[in-house]
């Protein structure tokens, strides 16, 4: 069960990111840490479309690569990498934390 519940949490926040990367795009490049997501933006001249597709993408490939090595020796070390990971992009939407300003 905390398999699954792991593999829904690294989902959500994923969606929620991209959600918000949508909704802000005005402001993306601004307020943007990651370098490859700045970089994917200025190839698009800003348009969100593309990183928005290569983000699908991305998760989607991730998830099921999940499932389909969810067996695999290591597998829980990667799964709650990758949840810590997520939390970190969700705390970073946090005003009150003040690592952002």
């Amino acid at each position: 069960m905390l398999w699954g519940v792991l593999w829904f949490w690294i989902a959500s926040i994923g969606s929620y990111d991209l959600y918000r990367s949508v909704l802000d795009r005005h402001h993306l490049m601004t307020f943007e840490l990651n370098p490859l997501v700045r970089t994917i933006l200025s190839w698009s001249g800003g348009d969100i479309s593309l990183f928005a597709g290569l983000k699908t993408f991305g998760t989607t490939v991730t998830l099921a690569s999940l499932v389909r090595f969810r067996t695999y020796k290591h597998m829980w070390f990667i799964l709650w990498s990758l949840a810590v990971a997520q939390f970190l992009v969700l705390f970073s939407y946090c005003p009150w934390h003040g690592l952002l300003g």
